[in-house]
C-alpha cells in the first residue's frame, strides 16, 4: 500500500497532487521549502543569479562575468534567456548582479558591450602625448568615447576626466585647448566660463 510524503524543495503540492513532482517551480524561480503548497512559495531568482531549470530547490548559479543579471534571471548570458544583458559600454562587469558592474577608469572608454575585466577598457583617443583622452577633450568614468570640452570650458591637458571653467578675462568656444588664444575683446567684458562674445 502506497503512502503520501511531503512535497519536496523546489516544487509545491496545492491540494489533489498525485505525485511528488507534479508542480515544479517555474524558470527563473526556486524555493527551499518542503511541504508548499502554492506557487507563491517559490522565490523569484535573486539579483546576481539565474535560475535555469524547473524545480530548483537553489538558485543554478552566478551570472557570467560580462554579463549582469536582473531578478528572475533564466540563464548566465543574454543570448539564452531571459533576465541577464551584456555590461553596458563604458563599463565592464565582473558577473552577477548590478553590483557588479564597474566603470572603465578615467582616462579610458568601452564602446563595446561585454567587458569582463578592466583590461579591456580602452584608452582614450591619442593625444599629442600620446596614448590618453586628448587635449580639449575629457573622458568622464564610465565614458564610451573622448568628449569634446564644451563651450565655457577648456582642456590644455591631456588625460583630463573633466574640463576647467574658462578664466575670467577670456572665452572659450566649444573644444578649447588653450584659453590664452581666446583674450576678451577691447570694449568688451568676460566673467569666467563665458562661452563666446
Amino acid at each position: 500500500m502506497a503512502t503520501g510524503d511531503v512535497c519536496s524543495a523546489g516544487f509545491v503540492c496545492p491540494p489533489g497532487t498525485m505525485f511528488p513532482q507534479q508542480h515544479p517551480c517555474p524558470v527563473g524561480t526556486w524555493s527551499s521549502i518542503v511541504g508548499a503548497q502554492n506557487l507563491s512559495s517559490c522565490w523569484l531568482c535573486p539579483p546576481g543569479l539565474y535560475c535555469n531549470s524547473t524545480g530548483l530547490n537553489q538558485p543554478s548559479g552566478v551570472c557570467s562575468s560580462g554579463y549582469y543579471c536582473s531578478g528572475g534571471a533564466v540563464s548566465a548570458m543574454p543570448s539564452d534567456g531571459e533576465g541577464a544583458q551584456l555590461c553596458p559600454a563604458g563599463h565592464y562587469c565582473l558577473g552577477g548582479g548590478v553590483e557588479g558592474i564597474l566603470p572603465c577608469p578615467p582616462g579610458t572608454y568601452s564602446p563595446q558591450l561585454g567587458l569582463s575585466q578592466v583590461e579591456q577598457c580602452l584608452i582614450c583617443p591619442a593625444g599629442s602625448e600620446g596614448g590618453i583622452c586628448p587635449r580639449a577633450h575629457y573622458c568622464p568614468e564610465g565614458s564610451a568615447n573622448a568628449v569634446p570640452c564644451p563651450a565655457g570650458t577648456y582642456s590644455n591637458l591631456t588625460g583630463q576626466s573633466a574640463c576647467s571653467r574658462c578664466p575670467a578675462g577670456y572665452y572659450c568656444a566649444g573644444k578649447t585647448d588653450q584659453f590664452t588664444q581666446f583674450p576678451c575683446p577691447p570694449g568688451f567684458y568676460c566673467p569666467d566660463g563665458i562661452r563666446k562674445i
